[in-house]
């Protein structure tokens, strides 16, 4: 598989992010939940207190700053280091086909690290949501070598890291699928 026109977007707001006719995970997945869960919006709730504090609404304030203050030794300076919530772009091509790919990175650091919440542990979480091929796609645009989860557990409370083993086959099945003839 050849990864041709590599682009990365700092800054770009999520609305923005939605609006790029490309092709993302969550949509290969065709996940379109008809109404945000309340997990779902404590995980939103999380990510935009440690990534994005000018979106955080403050509600859920104590349990959103029990988990964020969980997960930012394991962060580290990651956060101030890195690039949160980069968009990178690329398009992907296989066997004559092109996947214009799009990804909305947690944070990038010469690696990809996503973070998660679950109330299942993350081998479970990465068995039944498959995030290892989402950080796929991410190190493929971005060209890493290195991708990490970091999942806070609701269920233990504890924190837990994992490093993704790339799932590139998925990625050249998805072009041969969903591609277009270059």
């Amino acid at each position: 598989m050849k990864i041709t026109n590599h682009q990365q977007i700092e800054n770009l707001h999520f609305a923005d992010y939605l609006q790029i006719d490309r092709v993302s995970f969550s949509s290969l997945k065709d996940f379109k939940p008809l109404t945000v869960t309340p997990a779902m919006d404590l995980g939103t709730k999380v990510h935009n207190y440690l990534l994005e504090p000018e979106t955080y609404d403050y509600s859920r304030h104590h349990e959103v700053v029990t988990i964020a203050e969980k997960l930012k030794p394991y962060i580290g300076e990651a956060i101030r280091l890195g690039k949160p919530e980069l968009t990178a772009l690329a398009d992907f091509e296989h066997s004559g086909l092109r996947l214009k790919f799009k990804g909305r990175i947690d944070i990038y650091l010469d690696m990809v690290i996503d973070l998660k919440i679950s109330s299942m542990p993350l081998n479970a979480t990465l068995a039944y949501f498959r995030y290892d091929r989402q950080v796929t796609g991410y190190m493929l645009a971005t060209g890493a070598t290195k991708g990490m989860i970091i999942s806070y557990n609701k269920a233990s409370k504890r924190v837990e890291m994992q490093m993704i083993e790339p799932d590139y086959e998925f990625w050249k099945v998805q072009t041969l699928k969903y591609g277009d003839p270059i």
